[in-house]
């Protein structure tokens, strides 16, 4: 006598028993994987019994893959088991993907360890891919100590990509440490952008004290970035404080960060922004703050953008933003903008502005 279904098997087959009936039950596939969850690992050969009793359709293209990275991930060596058995090329070659990926994601050296013996020398590269898609997400640390076996080549920097974002929530200069070792410049590049992403909202303290210690001018610049425009997110006040800390020079190089942290923290507190701006030394960063303080002004108010404006000392900035908000402000309202140029005592200035209304 055939042992009594588990109450998740019995679900399982029951949702099965409505899903061939209802192409709208069968269609979704979180639905699949919410009955296929709760099976315990001795479910799962009768599970895979009732995959393989369906009708070629819609729901048993759905479900075969979900079930067997369900399986994987519960019983990575009997999913793989199950999966050779499949006769198709194709289906076997896929489902042994779905599940060595699934297998990695809590065992990711056993999973290895089965690619390396099944796969010939040719295909390891490409499959150990999976390793990594599998566990970079959730076990980070797993991924690196194998991530720090491979030789250099593509697989090593491309497998950087899928659980560096995830190690530096865990330990950000670890992560930060596995871009030395990474070839490919673009991938180093984007491979930051997400190390810094996860350290800046976590402690940007040290994430910006990272980024200034490149030694690389390009390399600094765009590290700054990256936590400028993270920390700018969340605290714009705090990122531009920490941008005060620069160079003449890194701030020109970084004129879109500062861009970027003055807008963000004018669109949330102008006030607070303008008085900010107001009180810091001539200099680059004043000249770049103020213009950039200025353009998000005049998407909030152009004609008090103008009034502002009018504060600052004479010069060519000065003449530059005048002329933008008060074409900002024509647009809004005609009308008053013209008014208020034909009062300009300036004539020069009244000139410039005249022909940007």
């Amino acid at each position: 006598t055939a042992p009594a279904d588990s109450p998740a098997l019995a679900r399982l087959r029951d949702w099965l028993t409505r899903a061939q009936h209802s192409a709208l039950v069968a269609s979704h596939d979180e639905d699949i994987r919410r009955v296929t969850r709760g099976l315990a690992p001795s479910d799962f050969p009768r599970a895979w019994a009732l995959y393989c009793g369906l009708k070629p359709s819609r729901l048993r293209g759905k479900f075969g893959p979900i079930l067997m990275a369900a399986w994987g991930a519960k019983d990575g060596p009997a999913a793989v088991a199950a999966a050779l058995a499949v006769t198709e090329s194709f289906r076997r070659n896929s489902f042994l993907d779905d599940a060595a990926c699934a297998w990695a994601r809590y065992h990711p050296a056993d999973a290895a360890a089965w690619i390396k013996y099944y796969y010939p020398e040719t295909e390891q590269a490409l499959k150990l891919r999976l390793v990594f898609y599998g566990c970079g997400p959730d076990n980070p640390q797993a991924a690196r100590v194998l991530w720090q076996q491979l030789p250099p080549g593509i697989l090593r920097d491309t497998a950087a990509e899928s659980f560096v974002g995830a190690l530096a929530e865990q330990d950000a200069p670890a992560a930060a440490a596995c871009l030395n070792d990474i070839g490919s410049s673009a991938i180093r590049r984007n491979a930051r952008a997400d190390i810094l992403s996860a350290w800046a909202r976590k402690d940007p303290t040290a994430a910006f004290a990272w980024a200034q210690s490149q030694p690389r001018l390009h390399d600094r610049d765009d590290a700054i970035n990256n936590v400028a425009y993270t920390l700018g997110q969340q605290n714009p006040a705090q990122a531009a404080e920490m941008l005060t800390t620069l160079s003449s020079l890194a701030v020109e190089n970084n004129s879109g960060s500062i861009s970027g942290v003055i807008e963000r923290w004018a669109a949330d507190d102008l006030t607070a922004a303008t008085a900010w701006v107001k009180q810091l030394p001539q200099g680059p960063l004043r000249d770049q703050a103020l213009e950039s303080l200025a353009t998000s002004w005049v998407k909030q108010d152009p004609q008090g953008a103008v009034v502002f404006v009018q504060t600052l000392p004479e010069g060519a900035s000065r003449s530059k933003l005048l002329s933008q908000a008060a074409c900002a402000w024509a647009c809004q309202d005609a009308k008053a903008a013209f008014s208020w140029l034909q009062a300009l005592p300036d004539e020069i200035g009244r000139a410039s502005c005249r022909e940007r209304v």
